[in-house]
């Protein structure tokens, strides 16, 4: 073969960026992928592990938990972010409405006309999928609060130090008001 010839074969291509890589703008190392296949292994198992566990304990009830939880396993694959805070706070209010219900099973045993008279209830599921409601609007309007309340602290600083600014000029006289950088000042 030719110089030719061998300098105008391919190269081998890189694997093409995943939507988060190109969504975060940063190109993720071998190392970071590794590591991800690590943690997805890992939840897998404790997935699996917790499903065996739930079919063995609940049998049938397996179902209603799964169908329950739904809200949640949507949320775990919406939340793309590092920690996973959305995920984390719907699967907490999503737990707690079920937890009532998950109890009755357990505390019933095998009992199919338990588990009818739970899932035939539609206030039932009102109030589980309304709990994973109150996650996502924890998620929403939590935010917004915490907002309102630091510029809520922010104006009674301000409010604050204005006051104690214009005291010291009405103790002090001219001479501070030439320090003062208050643009309201000059129009007095």
């Amino acid at each position: 073969m030719s110089n030719a010839a061998t300098s105008t074969q391919a190269t081998p291509a890189m694997p093409a960026p995943t939507v988060a890589e190109m969504m975060s703008g940063a190109p993720k190392t071998r190392k970071k992928t590794a590591n991800r296949q690590k943690m997805r292994f890992k939840h897998k198992f404790l997935l699996i592990s917790f499903s065996l566990l739930m079919m063995g304990l609940m049998r049938t009830g397996f179902v209603f938990f799964v169908i329950g939880m739904l809200p949640c396993i949507v949320a775990y694959y919406m939340d793309i972010s590092k920690n996973r805070y959305t995920f984390k706070s719907i699967f907490a209010a999503n737990l707690a409405g079920m937890m009532p219900y998950i109890t009755k099973i357990l505390v019933a045993g095998h009992s199919s006309t338990q588990l009818e008279e739970i899932m035939g209830s539609g206030f039932n599921w009102v109030i589980i999928y309304g709990s994973a409601m109150m996650g996502w609007l924890l998620i929403l309007v939590c935010p917004m609060i915490a907002q309102i309340m630091v510029v809520g602290v922010n104006q009674t600083q301000f409010l604050h130090y204005e006051g104690l600014r214009k005291k010291l000029e009405s103790e002090w006289g001219d001479e501070v008001k030439q320090f003062s950088n208050n643009p309201s000042r000059d129009n007095q």
